[in-house]
């Protein structure tokens, strides 16, 4: 009863796709570049894929006989070890996928910063500041120019009187 309550378990699909057949193998685009994606593969949770080729699968299981149980412990060893590192690998998809939504969250939060600064500005008084800089930067530019106008001024003044 319980290889068929597992068999029926591994046909379970959710939103039309079949994830415990063994043939979920899907790409999620995760980022910006075209290397930034993660692939989820499901191995198999069917009796007659759980186990080994060596000691057996779940499907064979025959505990009527002495040699049968044990041999049942190490095809049900096996199939554990499966199951668990299969939980352990999705495991650790979740979260790659939950840092990338926390960090794809963090730099929503930051644009949207960005944008309210920009969007905020007060466009009249930068462009009265932009006039009051380029106005500056000209009447330096001017002293300096006069600076350099009277300096030579004087030495040639000097060198005349020479």
């Amino acid at each position: 009863k319980s290889l068929t309550q597992l068999e029926s378990i591994s046909h379970t699909s959710y939103n039309g796709q079949q994830l415990l057949t063994g043939n979920f193998n899907k790409n999620f685009q995760v980022g910006n570049n075209p290397t930034d994606s993660l692939n989820i593969n499901i191995a198999s949770a069917a009796p007659d894929k759980l186990g080994s080729p060596a000691s057996g699968r779940l499907s064979d299981i025959n505990v009527t006989t002495t040699s049968g149980a044990q041999a049942a412990l190490n095809i049900t060893d096996e199939a554990q070890r499966q199951v668990n590192s299969s939980r352990a690998n999705l495991g650790a998809r979740q979260n790659q996928l939950t840092s990338t939504v926390r960090n794809l969250a963090a730099t929503e939060v930051n644009t949207m910063a960005s944008e309210s600064t920009i969007r905020d500005l007060d466009f009249a008084s930068e462009t009265m500041n932009l006039s009051q800089m380029n106005n500056l930067r000209k009447a330096r530019i001017f002293a300096a120019v006069q600076n350099n106008t009277s300096q030579k001024n004087v030495i040639n003044l000097l060198q005349k009187q020479i």
